[in-house]
């Protein structure tokens, strides 16, 4: 009785990490960092666009919306179910402190919120480079040298403890 407690709380614990990191990872502006000081960031919902003379022309830096990518369109998407998953499994833990048998919901809330963010990590991690956005900076230097960013590494550990937690409340 007391270790399936211990869980209980583990997995809340676990839970509210892993929706704190993967909104952190969702409205951060570095899934795709171009490479060098001061070079623009470009995240699902946000963006940084450098500065100095590795900024881009705000114009180009505006209208990044409208040219996203597919493949970002769908990394955005999946990443926004994940996080309203999180979220009802974060509720639901204070279901489990009650006579109601909610274990199985949070699990399987967990598990779907596991699969839909490492489905969008598997398509930006694969796609990120096939489609370079080339970016001309204020000094017309061309920027394209990009790898992933701290946003992306963010959600990877976002996706971790959302399995963790889903071990905890099964």
């Amino acid at each position: 009785m007391a270790a399936a407690v211990v869980f209980k709380f583990v997995y809340g614990f676990l839970i509210f990490l892993a929706f704190i990191i993967t909104g952190v990872a969702l409205f951060t502006p570095g899934w795709r960092s171009y490479d060098g000081d001061d070079a623009p960031m470009m995240g699902l919902v946000t963006r940084d666009c450098g500065s100095n003379n590795r900024a881009v022309e705000s114009f180009d830096c505006a209208r990044w919306h409208e040219m996203q990518f597919t493949f970002e369109q769908v990394t955005l998407a999946l990443m926004i179910v994940a996080w309203i998953l999180q979220f009802i499994a974060l509720a639901f833990f204070c279901g489990l402190f009650t006579r109601a048998r909610l274990a199985l919901p949070a699990t399987t809330l967990c598990f779907l919120a596991f699969i839909a963010i490492l489905i969008a990590l598997i398509v930006y991690g694969v796609r990120y480079q096939r489609k370079i956005a080339y970016m001309m900076s204020v000094t017309y230097e061309l920027l394209a040298d990009v790898h992933l960013g701290y946003s992306y590494w963010l959600a990877s550990v976002g996706c971790i403890f959302t399995l963790l937690a889903t071990l905890a409340a099964g």
